[in-house]
């Protein structure tokens, strides 16, 4: 039996009734699982659009959501990251399976030349070509709107979200803070012009460790503080092997945060210290505060 999707239903028993008397039950069924892979091959070619421009527009979706379990925001890069990751799986997956797809369309095609006659090759193919379109048409609306959805969403969570969430969306090793945060973060009470590189660098904190580029100086500084004993040579030699065997680290200061350190660590007219309350830093003149401070 024809599908209604396949025929008009006027003529729907008629036409299905011929089809299986002169080509047979199989014939039939050959055509309909045409018909439902070109139709299955027009969704996946509008879900292949509407994944690509959500990997373009920088949109997650609902499918691919991860609840990040840690309110950090190394966790929260961790998460993005892999949301990514899985979007870019699901082209993969995509791709491969419109491929099959048109596999299987090509190897149906060559079964209906071979049991069909010229002209009701042509109805077959006309009347797939509509169910194709049809099928394409209705799917493309529906991701239209999805998509529109999507976009809408994420501009009131845009809106809705607070200054400090959406200020800091880049790692720890960069963070990216406007003049409201730094002020809260950095506070300058002296005649010194802080710039943004030094204010940013500031805004990290007093126990930032800044990351070495390479183990060298570390690695001579262990060598060098190794107490002299009859096993010192030995215990040398195994720090060298453990030490050389360890992998260069990454500094966690850009170009310009390392500038502003240098100049922050030659300039002897200001004192940078931690607030009395709080987790901010404090940048005083040196004079003004040895004034103030009572003398012994």
């Amino acid at each position: 039996m024809w599908g209604r999707k396949w025929l008009p239903s006027s003529r729907l028993n008629v036409l299905a009734l011929f089809f299986r008397k002169n080509y047979g039950q199989s014939a039939v069924l050959e055509v309909r699982k045409y018909e439902n892979n070109e139709r299955k091959l027009a969704r996946y070619r509008n879900h292949h659009v509407f994944t690509l421009r959500c990997r373009d527009l920088e949109i997650t979706p609902p499918s691919l959501r991860l609840k990040c379990p840690i309110n950090t925001n190394k966790a929260r890069d961790i998460v993005n990251k892999a949301q990514k990751e899985l979007l870019r799986e699901r082209l993969r997956v995509i791709n491969n399976k419109i491929s099959e797809l048109e596999s299987n369309s090509t190897t149906s095609d060559l079964e209906i030349q071979s049991r069909f006659p010229d002209n009701e090759r042509r109805n077959i193919h006309d009347h797939i070509a509509n169910s194709r379109e049809s099928e394409f048409s209705k799917t493309k609306c529906r991701q239209t709107r999805k998509l529109e959805w999507l976009q809408e969403k994420g501009r009131k969570s845009d809106k809705r979200a607070p200054t400090d969430a959406r200020v800091s969306k880049s790692s720890d090793n960069e963070i990216d803070l406007s003049g409201t945060q730094l002020k809260k973060w950095v506070i300058n009470k002296s005649k010194y012009n802080l710039t943004t590189p030094q204010t940013k660098l500031l805004a990290k904190g007093l126990n930032f460790a800044v990351m070495p580029e390479n183990n060298n100086a570390v690695l001579n500084d262990y060598i060098v503080a190794t107490e002299e004993s009859s096993d010192a040579a030995q215990l040398r030699a195994e720090m060298v092997g453990v030490l050389k065997s360890t992998n260069n680290t990454k500094s966690n200061l850009n170009k310009e945060e390392k500038n502003a350190l240098k100049h922050l660590k030659k300039e002897d007219s200001i004192l940078i210290l931690p607030a009395d309350k709080g987790k901010a830093t404090v940048v005083l003149d040196k004079e003004d505060y040895e004034e103030r401070s009572p003398t012994c």
